[in-house]
């Protein structure tokens, strides 16, 4: 059975800590100090009471005192101690006579060796998202307007110095030279919308949070988003705005956005002004981390998505019930035997049906979304002017077959139309019933799953190119390693 080894954690720059059981990987001992510490970032170095850096866990011995840092050197008054037990341990010699002026060099040294290397890199949350207002959005312009309010959070930030330190300049060190560790008001300064047309910032914050620190800011104006009617009036729509904070992922001051389970989203009834026309569907609120930009310009961003699906009922009572009815009109012509006995008349009768059609088409177009997609109700409008034009160009073939002496064969032609009318017209509204119902059930709206799709293959591709890559490097290196052995000229290796 092992015996368990005891061990005692501090915090860097700290005389006291907790008692703990040695794991058995120095991975495992960083996180357990990360934890029982409660560290602002996750731990990385291990340090013994005497200075010296431990690299494997098999020399920490039982009862160690083991002081932990987050990347930082160890604090200048644990070195100084660690130097006066080395130099108390140390054969008596005497001291060389040294300029005051050293000790003030030495002591300006260690502080700065106190400082954690750079890059360093930052972790932020988001926490909040509270829509204050959706006014209105333009099919044509394709974006939206409204004012919304974002709070993201520094886990620990209150307990670093960096982050909590004032001001919003990039921070300098003595000799002019940037630290590259700046504060939490600096990564508000950086926070703006990747997709804004006219945004504006207000009410800029940053405050603690008990171990924390909140950042905070209220956007106003109008943003960018692709909008898709071609659903309409069954449309669904995902406005999104991508917070983007200005610090590339591959500079200096890295920094990581992340979306958490525990991030909430807010709307109040007041907020959602095209409540008349369109309604919340639930969930309401999407939150994904991602990047925005590639290459050198990467930039870390959340997308804050507020998914809404239009009311139908106006537009069906409006716009597609009065096309239903005269096109059902014009096949009713078939079984009215007045009608049906003179070709004439349902002539006549089709084509005021037909007409009516069109003009309500053109009366109707305020109400149909301004866009050059052609949309489920256009493309029904369309369907049953084409089924009313048929049935208006039928009555005069009724005409040439009417001198025919057969009345039976007249009349079985004239069967053989209505039937393939009215399965053709009930095909069409199975179809659009199928359509409608399979948009009930999509995750995204279909722009937006579009656009998914887009950035999947685009990962993709950046993904085999990078294997592509790794993998000719490999074979680059074993070649030269063969070469070496069998004493070979090296050749280079194809493109292909």
């Amino acid at each position: 059975m092992r015996m368990t080894t005891r061990i005692a954690l501090r915090r860097n720059g700290e005389k006291s800590g907790v008692h703990a059981a040695l794991p058995s990987s120095l991975a495992d001992l960083l996180n357990l100090a990360t934890v029982k510490l409660k560290l602002p970032s996750p731990a990385s170095r291990v340090f013994s009471a005497a200075g010296d850096e431990f690299d494997d866990i098999k020399l920490i011995e039982k009862d160690d005192v083991l002081h932990i840092t987050c990347g930082e050197d160890l604090a200048p008054h644990l070195e100084a101690c660690a130097a006066s037990c080395a130099a108390a341990a140390a054969p008596t010699a005497v001291p060389e006579a040294a300029p005051p002026a050293t000790a003030i060099t030495l002591g300006v040294t260690n502080l700065q060796g106190s400082r954690p290397k750079v890059p360093l890199l930052r972790r932020v949350e988001l926490e909040q998202v509270d829509y204050l207002q959706l006014t209105s959005f333009d099919v044509s312009q394709q974006s939206f307007e409204g004012e919304i309010f974002v709070s993201f959070l520094f886990r620990g930030g209150a307990h670093d110095e960096f982050l909590s330190a004032g001001g919003t300049e990039f921070p300098l060190d003595d000799n002019g030279k940037p630290t590259f560790l700046p504060s939490a008001k600096w990564f508000l300064d950086q926070l703006t919308t990747a997709n804004g047309i006219s945004c504006t910032i207000h009410d800029k914050k940053t405050i603690k949070a008990g171990d924390d620190l909140r950042i905070q800011a209220r956007f106003q104006g109008k943003w960018y988003d692709e909008v898709d009617s071609r659903d309409f009036p069954f449309d669904r729509q995902d406005f999104a705005i991508k917070f983007r904070f200005d610090c590339r992922t591959t500079g200096m001051v890295p920094l990581e956005v992340v979306a958490p389970d525990s991030a909430t989203g807010i709307i109040s009834d007041e907020g959602f002004q095209i409540r008349d026309c369109w309604r919340l569907l639930s969930p309401a609120y999407r939150f994904s981390a991602c990047v925005s930009g590639t290459g050198a310009r990467a930039f870390p961003a959340v997308e804050v998505m507020l998914s809404v699906q239009r009311k139908p009922f106006s537009a069906i009572l409006q716009v597609l019930l009065p096309s239903w009815m005269w096109t059902a009109l014009c096949l009713m012509t078939y079984f009215l035997e007045p009608v049906k006995s003179k070709v004439y008349a349902r002539f006549s009768t089709a084509l005021t049906m037909m007409l009516l059609g069109y003009f309500h088409r053109a009366a109707m177009d305020k109400y149909l979304p301004p866009s050059q997609m052609l949309s489920l109700a256009d493309l029904y409008l369309y369907i049953n002017f084409v089924f009313m034009v048929a049935i208006c160009l039928q009555a005069p073939m009724n005409a040439y077959f009417g001198t025919l002496e057969n009345v039976s064969e007249r009349e079985d032609i004239d069967l053989y139309f209505c039937l393939s009318f009215l399965a053709c017209w009930t095909l069409v509204h199975a179809w659009f019933a199928r359509r409608i119902w399979r948009l009930r059930g999509l995750p995204y709206s279909p722009t937006r799953l579009q656009k998914i799709r887009r950035e999947l293959a685009r990962d993709r591709a950046q993904l085999e190119e990078e294997c592509r890559k790794c993998t000719r490097a490999k074979l680059g290196r074993l070649s030269k390693r063969c070469a070496r052995n069998q004493g070979t000229k090296v050749h280079r290796l194809p493109n292909n």
